[in-house]
């Protein structure tokens, strides 16, 4: 299950502060290292903390507290209870999305990068061609 505490003992075992991770994310809101704490954050938002901390996305989710009913996510006050294979199922959904954001941002890279690479080409012919005039 997702645990966003883990991030509070995570910044200081790094001896960072939250606007440090603040700064580092890009995030505007000084309440924003809190939300990604209490509430269920995105896939790319998870695997940014991670890589800026040097830990896996797996690092922000743990079993959770056992109760009568299964287990429970984040509060366990809450009550809203489900068993691991659903915690397990989530987590691998983030992942997954995680990598298809991965991959969407890397076809969009090599998309401008061809694009870049076909104009410099067609420059260079360019300058080649009123070189040879000349």
């Amino acid at each position: 299950m997702y645990d966003g505490k883990r991030l509070k003992g995570l910044l200081v075992m790094k001896n960072m502060s939250q606007r440090d991770l603040m700064e580092m994310m890009g995030w505007k809101q000084p309440n924003s290292v809190t939300n990604f704490m209490n509430k269920n954050p995105t896939a790319e938002s998870l695997d940014k903390v991670a890589s800026i901390l040097g830990v896996s996305v797996s690092y922000f989710f743990e079993e959770g507290e056992r109760g009568t009913h299964g287990y429970y996510c984040g509060n366990k006050d809450n009550h809203n209870s489900f068993n691991q294979a659903a915690g397990v199922e989530k987590a691998l959904s983030l992942l997954e999305q995680s990598i298809k954001d991965k991959i969407e941002s890397s076809r969009r890279e090599s998309l401008l990068s061809q694009r870049l690479i076909t104009e410099l080409e067609s420059k260079i012919a360019f300058l080649e061609s009123e070189l040879k005039r000349k």
